[in-house]
């Protein structure tokens, strides 16, 4: 996934097809079935107390294009502290 966003940009802004032609193949069918079983294993957890899984198709939509704009650089910055040994911190 580490490519998908600057892939998407890099086709969208500057018409430059690099990395974003196989990796976007490669990686939407794996996001659609790696979100699908998580759905799936949230409505069970949801069933067992008693919960209802709302349809929100604004938060599914903002949930895939959002999630790795947030994460992506807070995996880079742990990862950058890990390797010059800083202070964790929560």
């Amino acid at each position: 996934m580490s490519f998908f966003l600057p892939g998407l940009i890099l086709a969208l802004v500057f018409q430059l097809y690099y990395i974003v032609g196989l990796l976007t193949v490669l990686m939407l069918p794996l996001t659609l079935i790696v979100n699908s079983l998580m759905y799936v294993k949230q409505k069970a957890i949801f069933a067992k107390y008693g919960l209802k899984v709302r349809r929100n198709i604004i938060g599914l939509i903002g949930h895939a294009f959002l999630y790795q704009i947030i994460s992506a650089p807070a995996s880079l910055a742990g990862y950058a502290a890990e390797f010059f040994k800083r202070k964790r911190t929560w």
